[in-house]
Formats: structure tokens, C-alpha cells, sequence
């Protein structure tokens, strides 16, 4: 029963995480949606419109009176016009056909003179009635009505083979249609054009969202990546309508809430209890940017320096450094010491413990100077006498080679993810090369 319990929890829990996938995703391209909704509403408007061809129609509404045979006198024969409920339903199964007969339409186009029929003829009758209503319809008006008076006029001739004579009383005449009879529903096809493309890009997006293979959990960590995952940092987000807040995220800055700090504790403790007594050097990269390695950077070598240990931060990004500005120290204070082609800035992060910053001379020195494998190890053996952890801050894997020498003088690697943001195949690749 309970692991039955647990493998409904887990169920439960990996569709919560496919909603919370495709809600991020709609939010991600939620202007997609937008977009296929107007492509589709523009088609439908323009395909109706294309197609819109107006009708008319005519009708004309009469009753018919069949020809009986009367009394004989002196030999002849008497008829009469008449109507009975038999006859009616005689005519109701016969008339509409009669109607749209082959036989009907060659008539009237040898009467008109014309090649072939313009329009459609249609009958209806009043059920247990002799009362029809005769309906032409077709592309121009006047053919239309044209088309009704040359009905009226040699229907009896075609009747006549198959119900014997009649009569039509006529009730209501004919007249030219001066308006269509159809109406051109733009909007109804531009509403439904623009649903189905609306429904198209969700429909999309959430393909996007199920196929996407990214890291989305801490089993995804495991299975996807077969590594352990160290902490799941929560989303930092302040308000917007504000500019003039501190939105670093930094464990000295009062906006961020008690759940950051409290996993970001977590995070720490779980690394520490991970290294061995002689692991100091901490290595912090990514696979892109943006995933918040310098964030986490920053704020692991704040969180050690507040465990009144002796701790330097390397900012080994060297494309983009900016550990110096998250703990916003001007220019001119870093460049206070200098020492060969590294800086090392000390600063006060409270009252009781403080934490040493080391940014390397770019402006005088290229890049591939400063990595020269020699000095990198150099460099690093001097610190790991004088510090207790070192934590380095460097570019990101997934697109520069940089971290790939600085990784050779580290003793381990803490590797940032941003939730269902990288591809697992790029995740993958960072971590074979470290």
C-alpha cells in the first residue's frame, strides 16, 4: 500500500510539473498564440471574402387543381378542375420532381434561347395541402426572375405526362430580388479563424513543452544528468512598479525573502558535507548565461565567510566580470592593490566577518595571458595556503573554454541550472568536459 501511495504521489506530482511546464511555456510564447490567432483570422476573412459569391432568389407561391371527368350528357363528356386530400398527396411526392426535372430545365432554356441553366430550382409544398411554393435561385437577378416566369409558363406542358392537366392559381407574383439572398459572415469566419489559430499555438506550445527535454527536477538531475543535486534555489522576483529597490540577489539585501536564505543554507551545508577536508577550491560555472551562477557564486562565498571562515571569490569571468559590482565596490577601491595580473580587494560584509575579492587585470593583460596554465596553478596553490575555501566564479561552459583551464586548478565543480531552461544534450556536454 505504500508504495502504491508513492507512486500515485509521484504520478500526481510529474503531472502538477507538465501543467507548471506548459504554463511557463504559454507565458514564454504566449505572443505565438497571438500571432496564429490573427494569421488565422486574416485567412478565414480573406478566404470567405474571395469566396463570396452574392445569390438571388425568386419565389413564386400557388395552388394546383387537377383535371376530372365529369357526368356524360347526350354522349359528351364533361371535366372539371378539382382538389382532394388524395390528389394533395399525389402532388407533394410528384411536383418536386416534376420541378427539377432535365425535361423542365431544356424547355425553358429552348424558350429563353440560352445554352445552358443559370439557376437552381427548388419546390415545397404545405403538407396535406395543394400549395406550393416555387424558389429560382442564381447569380443575377434578372435571369433569376426570368428563369421563375418561363417555369410558370411551360410547367403545365411536362405536367401533363405525368399528373394529367392542371391548373395554377397563382397567390403571390414573382418579383425581381433586389438584395442577396446570402449575407457575407465575415465575422463569424474571422472569429473561427482566429479560435483555431489561437488553438494551434497551444496546441504547439504545449508539444513545445512535453518534448522539450530540459531539467525540470530534482529526479531529472538524477536520471537525466546522473548527478546529485546540492539545492533548488527558489524564483527571486521584486516588484516592478518600483526602480530605485536593491534587486541584487544577495543574502545581505533585505528584500529577498526568509525561503531563498533558508535553501540557500541548505545548499551550502549539503556542499560542505560533500567536500573532503582538503577540497577548498570551488569552482561555479554554467552551461549559458543568465542562469544565476555569479548569484550563486557571490553568495556561497558570503555564506562561508559568515561561518567566520577565511574565504576568497575569484572573478574568473573574465569576459563579463561583475562579482565586484554585486557587492557594489567601486573601481577605484578594486584597483586599491595590484598584484601582478591579478587584484585582490578586501571587503567588510558585516561587522564581524569580511571577505577577500580577487579580479584579474584585463585591461593590461589578454585574456589567454592571464589563463596560462602555469600561473592559473601558481596562483591558485598561493591562495589555498592563505584561505579556507576558494570559490571562483567563471564564464559559462557551454560557451567559452575559459572555465575548461581554471577547472584544472579546482577541486570541485558546482554546476548551475535554471530550471527547463538548457537542453539536457548541453548539460551533458558542460559536465563531460569538467
Amino acid at each position: 500500500v505504500n508504495e502504491q501511495n508513492k507512486t500515485s504521489g509521484d504520478e500526481q506530482e510529474l503531472i502538477e510539473i507538465r501543467f507548471h511546464e506548459i504554463y511557463r511555456s504559454f507565458m514564454k510564447f504566449w505572443w505565438l498564440c497571438l500571432l496564429l490567432a490573427v494569421i488565422g483570422a486574416g485567412v478565414m476573412f480573406y478566404k470567405s471574402y474571395i469566396r463570396f459569391v452574392p445569390t438571388y432568389q425568386s419565389s413564386v407561391t400557388f395552388t394546383v387543381q387537377t383535371q376530372e371527368p365529369g357526368s356524360a350528357n347526350m354522349g359528351i363528356t364533361s371535366y372539371s378542375f378539382s382538389y382532394n386530400r388524395a390528389t394533395a398527396t399525389q402532388l407533394s411526392s410528384t411536383f418536386p420532381n416534376i420541378i427539377k426535372s432535365n425535361i423542365l430545365q431544356d424547355i425553358i432554356c429552348n424558350d429563353l434561347g440560352i445554352s445552358s441553366f443559370p439557376c437552381t430550382l427548388s419546390a415545397s409544398s404545405v403538407s396535406g395541402t395543394n400549395m406550393f411554393t416555387i424558389t429560382a435561385t442564381g447569380y443575377d437577378a434578372e435571369m433569376t426572375y426570368t428563369i421563375l416566369q418561363s417555369v410558370i409558363k411551360n410547367y403545365p406542358a411536362v405536367a401533363e405526362y405525368v399528373i394529367g392537366n392542371t391548373v395554377l392559381n397563382i397567390l403571390n407574383e414573382p418579383e425581381i430580388p433586389t438584395a442577396p439572398s446570402n449575407q457575407f459572415a465575415y465575422r463569424r469566419q474571422t472569429l473561427k479563424g482566429a479560435i483555431l489559430g489561437f488553438a494551434a499555438g497551444l496546441a504547439l506550445i504545449a508539444l513545445y513543452a512535453t518534448l522539450r527535454q530540459t531539467v525540470r527536477s530534482r529526479e531529472d538531475i538524477r536520471h537525466k544528468l546522473n548527478q546529485s543535486c546540492l539545492g533548488v534555489l527558489p524564483e527571486v522576483t521584486f516588484r516592478k512598479y518600483n526602480k530605485k529597490i536593491n534587486r541584487t540577489i544577495s543574502l545581505s539585501n533585505p528584500l529577498i525573502g526568509e525561503g531563498y536564505l533558508e535553501s540557500f543554507r541548505a545548499l551550502r551545508n549539503t556542499l560542505l558535507n560533500a567536500l573532503n577536508e582538503d577540497q577548498k577550491i570551488i569552482l561555479v560555472t554554467s552551461a549559458a548565461p543568465g542562469e544565476g551562477k555569479t548569484s550563486a557564486a557571490t553568495n556561497l562565498a558570503a555564506s562561508l565567510a559568515s561561518m567566520k571562515k577565511n574565504v576568497i571569490i575569484v572573478d574568473a569571468d573574465l569576459r563579463n566580470p561583475n562579482v565586484a559590482q554585486r557587492f557594489r565596490i567601486s573601481k577605484n577601491v578594486m584597483d586599491a592593490e595590484d598584484s601582478h595580473r591579478a587584484k585582490i580587494t578586501k571587503l567588510q560584509i558585516a561587522k564581524t566577518y569580511s571577505l577577500s575579492i580577487l579580479h584579474f587585470n584585463t585591461a593590461r593583460y589578454r585574456i589567454w595571458d592571464i589563463l596560462d596554465l602555469d600561473y592559473i596553478e601558481s596562483l591558485f596553490e598561493q591562495l589555498r595556503q592563505k584561505y579556507d575555501y576558494i570559490v571562483i566564479d567563471t564564464s559559462p561552459l557551454g560557451i567559452t573554454s575559459e572555465p575548461s583551464v581554471i577547472a584544472q586548478a579546482a577541486d570541485a565543480a558546482v554546476l548551475v541550472v535554471k530550471q527547463d531552461t538548457i537542453r539536457t544534450s548541453r548539460l551533458l556536454a558542460v559536465i563531460d568536459t569538467l
